[in-house]
């Protein structure tokens, strides 16, 4: 069985140290990678996973430069996929995805939490507008994170606004929406054209909400994703393969819907 991580973040290796030391404090997870490159490498090697996704964000708009400098160094398109990082507060952001675009990255990453700010804040509009017309893919966090107890900036009623006003751009609610719980995903986003990740969830939401998201929306909009460093490739697998889904089903959502939403050929996939 092949595998595409379309979830996990990586840090320079100068600071990530002290981000991981930052995002653990925030959370009750147990990291299993210390966030750099190569140790991320030899555990997506070691879980059977060869392509990924990397991802790391702008926590203020000084910073979407560097990091983004970062992203781009180690884009190859073909083992690491990186997505770009724009802050909510960055005015240049043309100029900042047109740099991005042209350096292949297929995707921005936002999460509304460390970037402050509501999914479908109008005033986000103008920066979607610019990654939608580029044709890049839109991540965001989805639903609860333990870090940003008691918000509601991310969840699946205001992904169905951004669906509604942004008719076929390719958007990806991370964790199935919630960690949780499918209720909101449920009730605002079956049949729309929304990716799911499973990232996470496969940690706390029952195997029967995951069935039952899954059958209702459709097995082609989900993506097998860890949030590595906060859950490892093996025990995402064995979620997955504990799903009652065919296994034509279980491969479209370990790679194959990945590679077509990334626009992978076919001779790149590892």
């Amino acid at each position: 069985m092949k595998y595409l991580d379309t979830h996990c973040h990586v840090f320079p290796d100068e600071i990530a140290q002290r981000a991981m030391a930052v995002l653990t404090n925030n959370c009750d997870y147990k990291p299993v990678t210390d966030g750099t490159l190569a140790d991320t490498l030899e555990k997506q090697r070691s879980w059977g996973c060869h392509q990924f996704v990397m991802l790391d964000i702008a926590t203020s708009p000084e910073s979407v430069g560097k990091v983004n400098d970062f992203l781009i160094a180690h884009n190859d398109n073909r083992r690491i996929f990186s997505f770009g990082t724009i802050h909510p507060a960055f005015q240049d952001y043309r100029n900042e995805l047109s740099r991005l675009e042209a350096a292949k990255i297929k995707g921005i990453k936002f999460h509304s939490g460390y970037q402050n700010f509501v999914m479908d804040d109008k005033t986000m509009y103008p920066i979607y507008e610019e990654i939608v017309k580029r044709n890049m893919i839109l991540l965001f966090h989805g639903g609860y994170d333990p870090g940003f107890e008691g918000t509601d900036t991310c969840y699946a009623n205001r992904c169905a606004a951004l669906v509604q006003d942004f008719k076929g751009a390719k958007i990806i609610l991370a964790h199935m929406g919630d960690v949780w719980d499918n209720r909101l995903s449920m009730e605002y986003l079956i049949g729309t054209d929304v990716y799911f990740d499973i990232s996470m969830a496969t940690l706390h939401m029952p195997i029967s909400q995951m069935e039952q998201l899954i059958t209702a929306h459709g097995v082609d909009k989900f993506l097998y994703a860890t949030d590595s460093p906060w859950s490892d490739g093996l025990s995402v697998q064995r979620t997955v393969e504990s799903l009652h889904i065919s296994e034509a089903d279980k491969e479209k959502i370990f790679y194959k819907n990945a590679v077509k939403l990334l626009g992978i050929k076919e001779g790149d996939v590892v």
